[in-house]
Formats: C-alpha cells, structure tokens, sequence
C-alpha cells in the first residue's frame, strides 16, 4: 500500500495546545508509516545505535539494524568508534551476527573475505589473494 499524507491527517496535531491530539493510531502501528519514517527521515540524518563504552577495548564489534539495514558498530586500533554495513561486499552475507570481540579483522562466514577494522579489505580467499 502506498501511504498519502493528506493536509487533514494532521491538522489536529498542529492545534494549540489544550486542543491538539496525538498522531492518528496509524503512526504508531502501521507499515506504512513505518516505511515513510525509515525512508524519509532515519535514512537522512544521525541516529543512535547505542553507547560508545559498550566498545570497552579494540575490537569490540557490536550488530545492529537501523531502518531495516544491517550495522556493525566497532572499535579499531587506534580507539575511534566505526560503523559499517554489517555486509561482505562479495556475497552480501552477514559478517557479525552476535556482539564479541575480534583480534585484527573480520571473516565473511561465506567465503572467507576478510576485513580490517578500519573498513579495508584485506583478503580475497579464491579471488587474488
């Protein structure tokens, strides 16, 4: 279903207060609106995924999902919080599936790639190296 946003939808949210309401029940139950929030405002701007000291040491990497897209959040050598797409960019499958800890990189379960924690590739099992 394509969800259209009508001028009315809201005009009782827009009201002084004392005479406002909240969000029609849709808002906070419906696909549909679930869909226009992932696509129109948390894909276009920061969103927290959780608290830095949960990244107690390098190479604590933590999953997680944002709109519907799959994040690793991890600490590299040098201290820095990252977050990257929690995908192997040869086969798409997931490189971390459990919070843990990592020594130098990270290993895609399908076929061996390899990555550092600073995003790089750094191995190609089959492919060149």
């Amino acid at each position: 279903m394509n969800l259209r946003f009508s001028s009315d939808m809201f005009d009782t949210v827009l009201q002084e207060t004392g005479v406002a309401t909240g969000l029609p029940n849709e808002a906070y139950i419906g696909e549909d609106f679930l869909n226009v929030e992932r696509d129109r405002l948390w894909s276009h701007s920061w969103v927290c995924v959780g608290v830095a000291a949960k990244l107690r040491a390098p190479g604590f990497v933590i999953p997680v999902e944002i709109a519907g897209a799959p994040v690793i959040v991890l600490r590299d050598h040098d201290g820095a919080v990252r977050a990257y797409h929690n995908v192997c960019s040869h086969r798409g499958a997931k490189l971390v599936t459990n919070p843990r800890r990592v020594k130098d990189s990270l290993r895609c379960p399908y076929h061996g790639w390899c990555y550092k924690l600073d995003g790089e590739i750094c191995a190609t099992p089959d492919i060149g190296g």
